[in-house]
């Protein structure tokens, strides 16, 4: 009678086969009980119904019903009753007839407490009271008074869930999601995945897990829930419905989809600071859902926040370690090293890889960027893209072309790249230690830094010293000097020299006149460039690096505050930073001692002057009988104003005489001088040349 029900679906497995003959079953046999209530009248013979309920191979129970009355402990009536409200959804037929033997008219439901009662006299009034298992649960919905006579509808997700084995939840659609991450974890990041997954099937009822990665946060979540069968939603912290009826709604309907669809939710805490003004209430919604839901949880959080979840346990996730990354290194590199050379040579057995030099890479890619798993894989992927655009050609017998370690490094340096948030820009870095004039000491500290960074893979990894450098594992340095001299010029060709991206710190949107702020600030750039793969520019950095102040009163207080927690930040930082300032005497003491070196760019001498002419003067824009460079370089500038100089010049020439002459130098130097209020008059300018 009721096959046509199931017409169009997919070809059913077994045990949806089983389900669907079964409430077929229940359908026919709840037909002829009807019928036979309605020709019986009050006289009706409850074991006679009963008898026709079960028909001749037993009682119909549609495994999905019976899933779900274990679940919920549901007695037999309750179970009857759902199935009554199934049947009255999907067989015109009963419908028709239970509401005819009632006198309901076509807008009301066939399905009432009476009926119920009729049908299966064993079952109470107290079956339908709100605390009863089926109104508690929300299974099924009342309306109408009095109680004897209300009408009995199922909740739509219930019904699905009777049909196809799946419980879905339309109304949280807008606030969980599936989850599946597929990123591959590190060693100590699988073993983690049993702790976790023994805590839950322990009874904890939330799992906090707290690391620096976002993604590997997820990957264990969902790994964790894959070990025991259970599929994994995820939802933001800060969405929890705030007005109790919607967080009483949303706690039942996800406990009632987590209980009959075998899933878990991951409540995503990461990024949320325990400072920030929501987190108060929103830390007490999570409180309250998590009583009302009472099925297990994962707190997924950068830090150790205390959400007060009763029992509960906390896991650290902790990134793949130095020796951990250094073996993903190499095998990404060995592997895809192979997979070129037999695509270049079409051999396999003719291929050889020099391992040792994909080790030794490996060392320096492992000791710069401090990538997870995930982000290794990234790399992999924009390496293989952009050697099939370059399509590079074979130019040695059985040797892999040369640039394939450049690539790896810019696909490397690519993917590290952070977001700053508007704190920070990065600087497209053109100049180089050949363009940079400096003394000899001077030179020699920035010769001296870039080595010591590409001696790290060599010192923190083949040496062993990498206990040793638990804190400090970066760089610091402090340019100081007058303005003009070259510090930004020698951050840039410093982060040309070690193939790194340099950022220069916007301190008009660090600084922040509001208590407490700076430091938020100072902690999102340092955690945003801990990935490694940049140098970080503090520019003009004297606001920030001040000597601390005698206490009188609390601004004093808080920028003491925020000095000192920039002097924690830079000690424990693993890249480099440089920070420049105009007056080294006006910094902090015990920020001085913090750092690895000062380095000191002194105005520029006579010599250098000449030098930064010679360098800088214009070898294509035709010139008239100019004086030498040792001449310019009597006029006492830095390199900054040389510069502006000489394009005051160039452009006073070309938009008169077309020839670069004497005198528009003269005008140029003229107008420089002046801004320092130190100008001569042009006259006695050509008098200091030609001397």
């Amino acid at each position: 009678m009721l096959d046509n029900l199931f017409e169009g679906r997919d070809e059913p497995g077994p045990v949806v086969r089983d389900n669907d003959t079964e409430i077929v079953r229940a359908a026919e046999q709840l037909i002829l009980c009807v019928e036979h209530l309605g020709v019986a009248e009050d006289c009706a013979d409850p074991d006679e119904i009963l008898a026709l309920y079960r028909g001749e191979i037993g009682e119909p129970t549609p495994p999905n019903l019976a899933n779900l009355g274990d679940i919920f402990g549901l007695d037999a009536f309750e179970r009857r009753v759902l199935l009554l409200c199934l049947t009255a959804n999907m067989d015109s037929v009963f419908s028709g007839l239970a509401r005819e033997i009632q006198g309901l008219d076509s807008k009301q439901a066939p399905v009432t407490v009476s009926l119920a009662l009729s049908l299966f006299p064993e079952g109470g009034h107290d079956h339908f009271l709100p605390d009863s298992r089926l109104c508690r649960n929300r299974l099924v919905q009342l309306a109408g008074r009095p109680l004897f006579e209300a009408e009995v509808t199922i909740d739509p997700a219930i019904l699905g869930y009777l049909v196809t084995g799946t419980c879905e939840e339309a109304s949280l659609a807008g606030l969980v999601m599936p989850l599946v991450a597929k990123v591959d974890l590190s060693e100590t990041q699988r073993n983690l995945v049993q702790s976790a997954a023994g805590s839950i099937q322990d009874g904890t009822s939330a799992l906090h897990l707290v690391g620096p990665d976002r993604a590997t946060l997820k990957a264990v979540a969902a790994q964790t829930c894959a070990s025991f069968g259970c599929g994994l939603y995820l939802m933001s912290f800060l969405q929890m419905p705030g007005h109790p009826k919607e967080l009483s709604d949303f706690a039942l309907k996800w406990r009632r989809k987590a209980q009959l669809n075998n899933q878990v939710l991951a409540i995503d805490a990461c990024d949320v600071c325990p400072t920030d003004r929501d987190f108060s209430a929103s830390s007490y919604l999570l409180q309250q859902f998590a009583l009302l839901a009472g099925v297990p949880l994962i707190i997924l959080s950068n830090e150790r926040m205390n959400f007060d979840l009763g029992d509960h346990a906390v896991l650290d996730v902790p990134p793949p370690s130095r020796g951990e990354l250094v073996g993903l290194w190499h095998q990404v590199l060995y592997r895809n090293r192979c997979f070129l050379m037999a695509g270049y040579f079409g051999d396999e057995d003719v291929i050889t890889v020099d391992d040792q030099q994909d080790k030794a890479f490996a060392e320096e890619l492992a000791t710069c960027f401090a990538f997870s798993a995930t982000d290794i894989q990234n790399v992999v992927n924009a390496f293989l893209l952009k050697v099939q655009i370059a399509a590079l050609p074979v130019t040695e017998p059985l040797t892999l072309p040369v640039p394939w370690k450049e690539y790896w490094w810019q696909s490397a340096r690519s993917q590290a790249r952070p977001s700053f948030d508007g704190l920070a820009r990065r600087v497209e870095t053109t100049a180089t230690f050949a363009s940079l004039v400096t003394d000899v000491q001077t030179g020699s500290v920035l010769d001296e830094i870039v080595s010591q960074f590409k001696a790290r893979p060599l010192v923190r990894g083949l040496w062993g010293m990498e206990p040793a450098f638990q804190r400090g594992t970066g760089i610091t340095v402090l340019f100081a000097g007058p303005s003009g001299t070259g510090k930004t010029l020698a951050a840039e060709a410093m982060a040309n020299a070690l193939s790194l991206d340099l950022y220069q710190i916007d301190l008009s949107q660090m600084v922040s006149k509001y208590i407490g702020e700076t430091q938020k600030n100072l902690a999102r750039v340092f955690d945003a460039a801990e990935r490694g793969g940049s140098i970080l520019l503090f520019d003009e950095a004297d606001a920030l690096f001040s000597k601390r102040t005698d206490v009188s009163d609390s601004k004093d207080r808080h920028a003491n505050m925020e000095v000192g927690y920039l002097l924690q930040r830079m000690e424990a930082y693993s890249g480099i930073a440089v920070l420049t300032s105009n007056l080294k005497d006006g910094l902090d003491d015990a920020f001085l001692r913090r750092l690895q070196y000062v380095v000191d760019f002194p105005f520029p001498s006579p010599q250098m002057r000449a030098e930064l002419w010679e360098t800088m003067l214009p070898k294509l824009v035709p010139t008239g009988d100019l004086p030498g460079p040792a001449v310019f370089a009597r006029l006492t500038l830095t390199g900054a104003q040389i510069r502006n100089v000489i394009r005051r010049a160039v452009y006073r020439a070309a938009s008169g005489t077309g020839q670069l002459e004497t005198g528009d130098f003269l005008h140029a130097a003229h107008a420089e001088m002046e801004k320092s209020d130190r100008a001569l008059s042009p006259a006695d300018l050509r008098r200091l040349l030609e001397c």
